[in-house]
């Protein structure tokens, strides 16, 4: 569905009447005039029909079709709703009749389209068959009250609300239940002013709300009855007594809501006081209240709205409720022989508001008074404005005045109008509307036209510096094929022109801005006739013959296939040639002319032919009804031996004296060079390829194959090669292959192992040879050509021994492997006790050591003194010291013993001396 925004504009809610409006399903639509009812502090309804809210109280439900919600629904919601979709929520609520009435108020719009309501059911949970009961759709923000009536309900079953913003506006709405839904259970007291009574009066209680079935609740605390919507409460005792009110059957959604309370305060009256204040106040504002003096009194005590309580005669600077309305406050004088009590009521007035709305006007038209009004009537008013370039001044009071709207800008200027009303002394809340005022709208020059008839005008774009501008244009000569007028851009068009002088239009072009007319523009389109061209008479040629075409009737000629105008040109086949030529309006027009060409008649020279030099050739020439004739002397189908390459000429003239020649090339070619490669000596069992070039085949003789291996025999060979080029020319080559025997590597070794200090001899026993490298293990190579050569290898390890040979052609190698151990670790015998007592056993003491190279050793005595040194193997201790007797006993002894690697070994003991 589409619909058409226009300007933003609020709805601010008032309290008249409207039309009716037409609806789909079950119900109605009617327009009562009660004033909304209070918004009920209420959670927002549900973005799906899954998460519809579930509201207790209808009477006074307020939401929004913010823009934030989003379309929910599925194909038979759609098809039941009675208009487009687009930024719905969902209400659920319980009948408690087969009908239901409620009012609907819009308080805010966005766009002036207002809200669309639907209230149904679904054979699913929120899936499946739509049934509905109405569905409203005025289409515009009313401001409501409307009545709107769903019939076909079941009492105690619960129904979905849909709310749906028309075309997606954004609405502020009220709900206010007028009957057929479960409301919360309330209960009002028949007592004017409050609910005090004298001991021995009654007050009469009446429940609303629920589902119209009642129980009351303290029985015997003086009720009438307890199951009827109105009883009559008479307590028989002074104090205050609280009475409670519950529904039989309450909704399932909102069990919470189905009880209700209210207190019957009862005062001894046989005295008399009377209650005043200090006079009403305004939201927010404090009052004093006070009481007459009541003779014996002992105290005075207050109660009030909202839990409110004081003692004392007269109370200072009290705070009301801030909410709007008429607040109770009872004082309560206790003398000897009871109580008495009076009320004094506080009037909280309702700041007043005012109902406004945007507007928009043009630069320099005068903006009419503005007549201010307030909710509830009565107020004065000041104000402000955010620009006064504009116009109007910064600030003022009562209504705005009319002025001369102002924009020398080229964007809207915009001045916020902020109001304040006061009513009873109290200041409203302040109610702003914007004033735009709209520049002059202008239109960017547009250039003159110049066009030649039959080419299309491009589509004419106005443009201005000021944005959203619109266009309407005229035109004095429609002969150009332009329309008399239209809007917007001039769309393109094709140039007419019937006469033969030009055709000149005058266009006028006017800009506006919403209502505002801005200043014309205009041009004009001059439309040539075209040139009369003449392209000349048509010609006859010889294929191949040039031809030149010259143009007339215009001031520059261009023609097609490339043709240059007086320019010559070769034509290949009979051809109608169009020139268009262009005259000083750049207006063009065409002419053709047919140039005819005779064919050449047909010759043919032959292929191109190649020979080796020396070999003949004859021409033989192929022509069709004319004579013919060869160039160079040369007869035709006679054999002759070209010496040189040569092109051969064929000419032949027919019957309309047009000649033709054909040429053909015979290629002598020279014999290629053949080469069979470079002469080699190699050794026996060696396999060589024989490799030709010079040509592109060749063969060999003695069974060679060009580019094969195969291994010459022993001795002298020769191979001769035939080439043959890519031209089938031939000529020979010849190599020789010398092939000698292949040298054998050997020797022999005198030892293959044995410990440092080891001396090999190493004899060369290799044939076939002519020179020799040895490598005796170290890397480092030594030539030698001696049958006999020796090495010594000093430190253990294997030596790695290779011998290469060569006859300088070929070459072989042998190996062998020199293995050095190391000496085996020394063998150490030590005595721990010898008898120096001359007897020949045991006489003496050494230390015996086998593998070794030095021996140190010393003897202290058990003191630790030095007495004795041995470095030799064959030193022996005989037990004397300078010729004197050791004592007998035990000594000690350190040795140090290097091996014959090099190794040193420490050791240290006793040893004993016994006599």
């Amino acid at each position: 569905m589409l619909h058409i925004k226009k300007l933003l504009f609020i709805f601010w809610m008032t309290f008249v009447s409207f039309s009716a409006f037409a609806s789909s399903g079950g119900g109605g639509i009617g327009n009562p005039t009660s004033p909304a009812p209070n918004c009920a502090v209420n959670p927002a309804a549900g973005n799906t029909c899954a998460t519809a809210t579930p509201i207790c109280d209808l009477n006074g439900y307020c939401g929004s079709t913010a823009s934030s919600y989003t379309a929910d629904y599925w194909s038979e919601l759609n098809a039941a709703f009675c208009g487009s979709i687009e930024n719905n929520s969902f209400l659920i609520f319980t009948a408690s009749a087969t009908s239901m009435t409620f009012n609907v108020w819009i308080n805010s719009s966005s766009e002036g389209d207002g809200i669309q309501i639907m209230v149904f059911s679904s054979s699913g949970n929120c899936s499946g068959a739509i049934t509905s009961y109405v569905c409203w759709s005025p289409g515009t923000a009313t401001a409501g009250p409307t009545a709107v009536t769903a019939t076909g309900l079941t009492p105690g079953n619960n129904y979905y609300i849909m709310i749906d913003g028309f075309a997606g506006d954004v609405c502020n709405y009220t709900i206010g239940i007028q009957s057929g839904a479960l409301i919360p259970v309330s209960v009002a007291s028949s007592i004017a002013g409050g609910q005090t009574i004298c001991l021995g009066e009654s007050a009469t209680l009446t429940a609303s709300g629920g589902s119209g079935s009642y129980a009351w609740d303290p029985a015997g605390v003086g009720l009438s009855a307890l199951n009827t919507q109105s009883v009559v409460a008479t307590p028989t005792a002074e104090g205050t007594f609280t009475y409670a009110v519950t529904s039989g059957a309450g909704s399932t959604l909102c069990p919470s809501s189905n009880t209700a309370t209210t207190t019957v305060q009862v005062v001894n009256c046989t005295c008399s006081v009377t209650a005043s204040n200090s006079g009403n106040v305004c939201p927010g504002g404090s009052a004093n209240i006070s009481s007459t003096t009541v003779p014996d009194a002992t105290s005075y005590t207050w109660t009030g709205p909202n839990g409110f309580t004081a003692t004392g005669q007269n109370i200072l600077a009290i705070n009301p409720p801030t909410t709007p309305g008429t607040y109770n406050y009872i004082v309560t004088a206790t003398v000897p022989a009871g109580t008495c009590a009076s009320s004094t009521s506080i009037v909280v007035y309702e700041p007043p508001t005012v109902p406004v709305s945007d507007t928009v006007v043009c630069n320099s038209t005068v903006f009419s008074e503005t007549v201010l009004a307030s909710v509830p009537a009565g107020a004065t008013f000041t104000w402000t404005n955010s620009n006064p370039s504009i116009g109007l001044p910064a600030s003022g009071s009562g209504n705005i005045p009319a002025f001369t709207a102002t924009n020398s800008g080229n964007t809207p200027a915009q001045a916020t109008i902020s109001i304040v009303a006061t009513l009873n002394g109290c200041a409203g809340p302040a109610s702003s509307f914007v004033i735009t005022v709209l520049p002059t709208p202008t239109v960017n020059e547009v250039s003159d036209l110049v066009q030649c008839v039959g080419s299309t005008v491009n589509e004419i774009v106005f443009s201005s510096v000021i944005s959203n501008i619109t266009y309407t244009w005229s035109n004095t000569e429609v002969g150009t094929g332009l329309a008399a007028s239209g809007s917007g851009n001039i769309a393109s068009f094709t140039a007419t022109n019937a006469g033969v002088s030009p055709f000149v239009s005058s266009v006028t072009v006017t800009p506006s801005l919403g209502s505002c007319i801005g200043t014309t523009e205009n041009f004009t389109i001059t439309i040539n006739p075209l040139p009369l061209v003449d392209a000349g008479v048509a010609q006859t040629v010889c294929a191949n013959t040039a031809v030149t075409l010259t143009g007339a009737g215009a001031v520059s000629y261009v023609w097609n296939n490339n043709v240059q105008d007086n320019i010559p040109f070769t034509p290949t086949a009979t051809q109608t040639y169009t020139v268009v030529g262009t005259d000083a309006n750049g207006c063009q027009n065409s002419d053709v002319v047919e140039v005819t060409i005779n064919p050449l008649p047909i010759v043919n020279a032959g292929q191109d032919t190649a020979i080796c030099i020396g070999a003949t050739v004859a021409l033989h020439a192929t022509v069709n009804g004319a004579n013919f004739s060869w160039d160079n002397g040369i007869s035709d189908g006679v054999a002759f031996a070209p010496t040189t390459t040569q092109t051969y000429t064929l000419t032949a003239v027919d019957v309309n004296n047009c000649s033709n020649s054909d040429q053909v090339i015979v290629t002598v070619n020279a014999l290629p060079t053949i080469s069979a490669g470079s002469d080699q000596t190699v050794c026996l069992g060696t396999e060589i390829a024989l490799n030709g070039t010079g040509g592109v085949t060749y063969d060999w003789s003695n069974n060679g194959i060009n580019g094969q291996n195969f291994a010459p025999p022993l001795g002298v060979n020769s191979y001769t090669v035939t080439g043959t080029d890519i031209n089938g020319c031939v000529n020979t080559d010849l190599v020789t292959i010398t092939v000698v025997s292949v040298p054998v590597a050997d020797f022999s070794t005198s030892a293959t192992s044995g410990y440092p200090g080891l001396s090999v001899v190493f004899t060369n026993i290799s044939t076939n040879s002519s020179s020799y490298l040895w490598d005796f293990g170290s890397g480092i190579p030594v030539s030698n050509n001696q049958t006999t050569i020796q090495n010594t290898y000093n430190n253990p390890g294997q030596y790695f021994v290779i011998l290469e040979v060569s006859n300088g052609i070929c070459s072989d190698s042998a190996s062998a492997t020199i293995t050095v151990l190391p000496f085996p670790p020394p063998v150490i015998h030590i005595p721990n006790v010898f008898t120096p007592n001359g007897d020949g056993a045991n006489d003496t003491w050494w230390i015996d050591v086998n593998f070794a190279s030095s021996i140190q050793v010393q003897i202290f005595n058990r003191w630790g003194n030095l007495m004795l040194e041995m470095d030799e193997f064959t030193d022996r201790w005989d037990g004397t010291i300078e010729g004197d007797n050791a004592s007998t006993g035990v000594y000690f002894h350190k040795y140090t013993i290097v091996d014959l690697n090099g190794n040193s070994i420490t050791g240290q003991g006793f040893l004993t001396i016994e006599r």
